[in-house]
């Protein structure tokens, strides 16, 4: 699996959950990733995770613009990607590089792709555990099917 197929793997696992800050840089950069559900899968008092990226080549975040208007600016900086929150929606691949679907919650939210391209992904737990991407992705698809079963039972229970 190539590095950028990892980093969709990894995101798309945190679902609803935001990138809440980041320290480093291109060489070594750490996203702080808020998802208290899947956090709580690894230790209940933890809230969130960080994402390593070593030897970044590519990250942008590039708002959406609405059909007929001008493309709006790429944002290429860490320091104003990360302003304020990003809501994680979704991942995928295009090209080899990881375009992760998100909400820039700022006045309005915002829709915008968040562009990653990196030699490295590794998730980490709150105390900087290395977590594997299986680990996480079972947590995820447990959280989501427990979702799934209570909205279901909710659902009988409404008959």
């Amino acid at each position: 699996m190539s590095e950028s197929n990892k980093i969709v793997e990894i995101f798309s696992c945190f679902h609803e959950g935001t990138v809440a800050g980041f320290s480093g840089d291109y060489k070594l950069l750490s996203l702080r990733i808020d998802c208290n559900y899947l956090a709580k899968k690894v230790n209940r008092s933890y809230n969130h995770f960080f994402v390593e990226l070593s030897d970044v080549s590519q990250i942008e975040l590039i708002p959406w613009s609405a059909p007929g208007e001008k493309p709006a600016q790429k944002i290429g900086d860490p320091d104003k990607i990360f302003v304020s929150e990003l809501e994680i929606v979704s991942a995928e691949i295009a090209d080899g590089i990881a375009i992760i679907a998100c909400l820039q919650l700022v006045k309005e939210s915002v829709a915008a792709n968040l562009l990653i391209k990196a030699a490295l992904a590794r998730v980490l737990d709150q105390q900087k555990n290395e977590i594997s991407i299986r680990d996480l992705q079972k947590w995820s698809r447990g959280y989501w099917e427990e979702m799934e079963d209570d909205e279901y039972n909710k659902r009988d229970s409404d008959f």
